[in-house]
């Protein structure tokens, strides 16, 4: 049997000519080279509502093993494993509707953290063994992105593996006005996340966690 695994990014936003997060998404799900593993790939729209709503759908529509959302965060130059999403809408940007959120709770019947259900832990210490920029983050932000996985963690149509993943801007982004931490080449980004769905597909990995 195969591991079907849902991958997401998000649409340009805040400015941003391009989004390297849906770009990524696409190219694992087109280029997939990881033998027993089904990718495929869906652009979220950066809004509040619209985009828990949209994935409830593919989600109920079909069944998942896995599922990564990769998001963009400018103002940081590692890749950042999201070990937790808070239950609060809050920021000064607007989404791409021009909604702006401040000090909303998501879901009042939910608890104020929901965290993911894979070893961050370990999977940061062997990814960067493997030589990539990797870091643990407790918070995912409070904009869409978090609202998305908050959503995705407390839906109960979710797939068994739900982790989100926060990328710096890549070095092909050429939008000259924004300002960033730091840039990662974009195939070193998409190298990452073909080692990371190793890691999180290795039916050794379910073994282990019984032991």
């Amino acid at each position: 049997m195969s591991y079907k695994l849902l991958l997401t990014g998000f649409d340009p936003f805040a400015g941003f000519h391009v989004n390297p997060s849906f770009q990524i998404a696409q190219n694992l799900a087109v280029h997939n080279v990881i033998a027993g593993v089904r990718i495929n790939a869906f652009e979220m729209p950066t809004k509040w509502d619209v985009s828990a709503q949209i994935l409830g759908q593919i989600l109920h529509r079909t069944e998942y093993d896995g599922l990564i959302l990769i998001g963009l965060a400018a103002k940081r130059s590692m890749i950042s494993l999201e070990r937790t999403a808070h239950n609060l809408d809050d920021s000064e940007v607007a989404d791409n509707a021009g909604v702006f959120r401040h000090q909303q709770i998501i879901d009042k019947s939910s608890p104020e953290y929901l965290h993911t259900n894979l070893p961050v832990e370990k999977f940061a210490s062997e990814l960067t063994d493997d030589g990539f920029p990797v870091e643990i983050s407790h918070s995912a932000g409070n904009f869409v992105c978090n609202h998305l996985y908050f959503h995705a963690l407390n839906m109960p149509e979710r797939p068994r593996d739900v982790l989100f993943v926060h990328i710096p801007p890549t070095d092909d982004m050429q939008d000259t006005n924004a300002e960033y931490s730091g840039t990662l080449p974009f195939n070193l980004i998409e190298n990452f996340f073909t080692s990371l769905i190793l890691k999180i597909t290795n039916p050794l990995r379910n073994i282990e966690s019984t032991i």
